[in-house]
């Protein structure tokens, strides 16, 4: 039994969506304040296109609008990228200005430093404190930077240190979320209390 019928036609894709065009001035019947879900995003957009959109279309989408930090997600938001039955649990939201934002931040310069351990062999290191875009762009070079060693026959290692500030300020419960998510990355990537 097919799905299929004789009358049944192939419709070509959807155009791509550009990401400004899930802002609440742009798509105001997704938002509840200044909150939404990727479900709610995909159900408004197939009204306005007038059928039902893929859901690759909505996701990628949604995930360039992420990207682009003209959204953000919940603490409390499902795990993203996934699938459409988990569009329901990814809560989104319009990003806020952090004060620090607004300061100057000092930055430690990038170093690169010979460190020759008695018992190991000579390690070159790079250290810098990254802001969020930087971290993204670092992720898009990962792939470049290990062919590029790996093509020389050499290893390279990440180690990543998280800090979450004010510690006096953070709730058991965004203690409890944040650990939570930075778990999607690594069992080992946990903050703890000293």
């Amino acid at each position: 039994m097919g799905v299929l019928t004789d009358d049944a036609f192939l419709q070509y894709p959807p155009q791509p969506i550009p990401a400004r065009e899930l802002l609440p001035e742009k798509l105001p019947e997704a938002w509840s304040g200044e909150s939404t879900t990727a479900l709610e995003i995909t159900n408004t957009l197939s009204t306005k296109v007038g059928k039902p959109l893929p859901w690759l279309t909505v996701r990628e989408v949604i995930d360039g609008a992420l990207r682009a930090r003209l959204l953000d997600r919940s603490i409390d938001s499902g795990s993203w990228p996934c699938d459409y039955t988990g569009a329901r649990a990814v809560k989104i939201i319009l990003p806020r200005e952090q004060e620090a934002q607004h300061q100057p931040v000092s930055r430690q310069p990038t170093t690169i430093h010979e460190s020759r351990p008695s018992s190991s062999p000579t390690i070159l290191v790079a250290e810098a404190a990254l802001q969020l875009d930087e971290i993204q762009d670092l992720s898009e070079q990962v792939g470049e930077l290990m062919r590029t060693v790996t093509n020389a026959g050499l290893n390279l290692h990440f180690h990543l240190r998280v800090e979450l500030v004010p510690a006096a300020q953070v709730s058991d419960e965004t203690l409890e979320r944040v650990n939570e998510l930075l778990e999607e990355v690594s069992k080992e990537l946990r903050l703890r209390r000293e």
